[in-house]
C-alpha cells in the first residue's frame, strides 16, 4: 500500500497551510525574526493557542527579555501554554527559571510536571535536586522516569 503522488501533493500542501497559519497566528512572517515585545504581549491573549504559539515562538529567539514574562506563564489556566513555557525556559537555560519551575513539578497536569524535570535538566542546577528527588515518588510514571533522567544528568556534571 504505497502513497500517489497526488496524496503526497495534499499532505505537502496541508502542511505549508498549517506553517503560514502558525506563522499568522503569531504575527510575522518567514522572512523576518518574530518581534520579541509582541509575542510576550500575546502572552497576555484571551486565546490559549495565541498565547501557546507565544512561548513557543520566544523559545527560538534567546531573548532574556522574555524569560520574566515565561515565568509569569508557568501559571496558566490552560495546560498546553504552561507545558510551552516550561519547554521555553528549559530551552533558555537561565537560572532564574529553577524555583518556578520547582514549583510547576507540583502541577496538577502530569505532562508539564514532566516537561518541568525536562527543563531543569537543561539547566542542569543543583537547587532542583530535593524537588526532583520528591518527583520519583510522583503518581504518573512519566515524571518518575523523567525526574530520574534528570538527576542522573545532573549528577553527571
Amino acid at each position: 500500500m504505497g502513497v500517489n503522488r497526488s496524496q503526497v501533493g495534499n499532505i505537502m500542501a496541508m502542511i505549508i497551510l498549517l506553517v503560514f497559519s502558525s506563522l499568522a497566528l503569531i504575527g510575522c512572517s518567514q522572512s523576518e525574526p518574530p518581534d520579541v515585545n509582541s509575542l510576550i504581549g500575546k502572552l497576555k491573549d484571551e486565546d490559549w493557542h495565541v498565547r501557546e504559539e507565544a512561548a513557543r515562538s520566544l523559545a527560538g529567539t534567546k531573548d532574556e527579555r522574555a524569560v520574566e514574562p515565561l515565568i509569569n506563564a508557568l501559571k496558566d489556566e490552560d495546560s498546553h501554554v504552561r507545558k510551552a513555557a516550561v519547554i521555553a525556559l528549559g530551552k533558555f537555560g537561565d537560572k532564574r527559571a529553577v524555583e518556578p519551575l520547582i514549583q510547576v513539578l507540583k502541577d496538577e497536569n502530569e505532562t508539564v510536571r514532566a516537561q518541568a524535570a525536562w527543563a531543569l535538566e537543561q539547566i542542569k542546577d543543583e537547587r532542583a535536586l530535593e524537588a526532583l528527588r520528591e518527583a520519583l515518588e510522583d503518581k504518573s510514571s512519566g515524571v518518575r522516569r523523567a525526574a530520574e533522567e534528570t538527576l542522573r544528568k545532573i549528577n553527571k556534571k
